[in-house]
């Protein structure tokens, strides 16, 4: 008998690039305080009384200057004060000063900066993730949380015609250090792995498989459900016998796999981790996943299984 052992890529290799420039949005604000003349008849934007004393000028509008600061100005999410000049600007909507990003953590998942005041305060894991409280409610660290989830995932898939017996995959939930020691990659952006070890003939042939995924422990619901999705339709492939599929169209079919999963939650955290999916500037996952998509659109998701099942590529003009 012959040993081998097949390991597929990961679910959302995407560059540091990318997730920070999801996650964090820049603008400016350049409010303009003057005074008014005794006799001007400027009214204030906001109250619309007569302003005659200090102002504030901001996007072509007056305001008192009590006005301003108390309801116009724009505040930091962090430490409340008001922000005059660039910022920062996060996927949920908080704005922050410029400086914090210095001296304070961004959530490893939602991009959100650690705070009592922003999320409620929040970890760090010891293989060194930061995770702040909101994303912790949902976090997965049991193992029977993560095989229901597995199963879950399973069914959802089992909609788009990847059918998978989630009874026939072994779940294991790992840090950091260990999923780097599995899958070769210590990126602190790999969340999924899957390894596959079977017996074959000397012939070739393979006479029996086993399956075990790996996915980071203390992920979020969504983070872990779609890392799941990603590595169940690698599975998929491998049962289908495609083992030769480009790693573009592999990679971008598991993450297409992954977002029509996420995209029946249609719920904030689920839009913000599509989002970062389709925005991906990696080469394989990201662009991987806006080939697959642009094909679906044109011939349907029938027409991409029939790919993905029969072709080690995407067809000329994808």
């Amino acid at each position: 008998m012959l040993s081998s052992t097949y390991r597929s890529r990961a679910f959302l290799t995407v560059s540091l690039l990318f997730l920070t420039a999801a996650s964090i949005l820049f603008g400016i604000t350049c409010p303009r305080s003057a005074v008014a003349a005794a006799s001007s008849d400027r009214k204030c934007a906001y109250c619309g009384e007569p302003i005659r004393d200090a102002y504030m000028e901001q996007g072509g509008k007056f305001y008192h200057k009590a006005c301003w600061e108390d309801h116009v100005a724009i505040r930091c999410s962090l430490c409340g004060g008001i922000i005059q000049g660039a910022y920062v600007k996060d996927a949920w909507g908080n704005r922050y000063h410029t400086s914090h990003r210095k001296e304070t953590a961004e959530c490893e998942y939602c991009g959100r900066f650690i705070s009592e005041k922003v999320t409620g305060g929040g970890v760090r894991y010891s293989d060194g993730r930061n995770v702040c409280n909101i994303c912790r409610r949902t976090v997965v660290e049991g193992a029977g949380k993560g095989r229901r989830l597995l199963g879950e995932a399973a069914s959802r898939l089992a909609g788009l015609g990847l059918r998978v017996d989630p009874s026939q995959v072994r779940l294991q939930l790992v840090d950091l250090q260990r999923m780097g020691e599995l899958s070769g990659d210590r990126s602190r952006l790999r969340m999924g792995y899957t390894q596959y070890e079977w017996e074959s003939t000397s012939e070739g042939k393979r006479r029996t498989e086993s399956v075990t995924v790996y996915v980071l422990i203390g992920m979020p619901r969504h983070e872990t459900i779609g890392t799941l999705a990603h590595e169940l339709t690698h599975v998929w492939l491998s049962r289908e016998g495609r083992f030769e599929t480009e790693p573009a169209l592999a990679e971008g079919s598991c993450n297409y796999a992954a977002v029509r999963v996420l995209e029946e939650y249609s719920d904030p955290e689920s839009r913000y981790l599509i989002g970062k999916m389709k925005g991906s500037e990696d080469p394989v996952y990201g662009e991987g996943l806006r080939r697959v998509i642009r094909f679906v659109d044109r011939n349907g998701a029938g027409a991409w299984l029939r790919l993905i099942r029969s072709h080690d590529g995407f067809p000329a003009g994808f």
